[in-house]
């Protein structure tokens, strides 16, 4: 009687050098699809977090510059404000200044074209 795989496997406790190849090869490519199927899943997380991380640091920049844009606002007030006092004070000081020395200015004027006129 002729022997077949399966009455040679039940006879021989140790497979056959082509069925374990053959094992093996199933084998690693189950390990080789797990690792790869692992390795796209952490590829994918990795995207998911750099995406969120991204996103963050976007928020994170507008604040940024939303703060900058407020706090240039205020100083560009505050001195404005400072050089409207400043202006204010200058012209209260000429105009108090120009009223004390109206009554010379007048003189003067008279004096310059009216050269011949005497004070009186």
């Amino acid at each position: 009687m002729p022997m077949t795989d399966q009455s040679n496997a039940a006879e021989n406790p140790h497979p056959q050098p082509l069925a374990a190849i053959r094992e093996k090869e199933n084998e690693l490519g189950q390990a080789v699809r797990l690792a790869h199927e692992a390795a796209q899943a952490r590829v994918a997380e990795a995207r998911q977090r750099a995406a969120a991380i991204k996103e963050q640091a976007e928020r994170d920049g507008m604040q940024e510059a939303e703060n900058l844009l407020q706090h240039g606002i205020a100083d560009a007030r505050e001195q404005a404000h400072a050089i409207l006092l400043e202006g204010e004070s200058t012209a209260t000081k000429l105009r108090e200044h120009g009223t004390a020395r109206i009554s010379e200015a007048a003189d003067y004027i008279v004096r310059f074209v009216l050269p011949s006129v005497e004070k009186q």
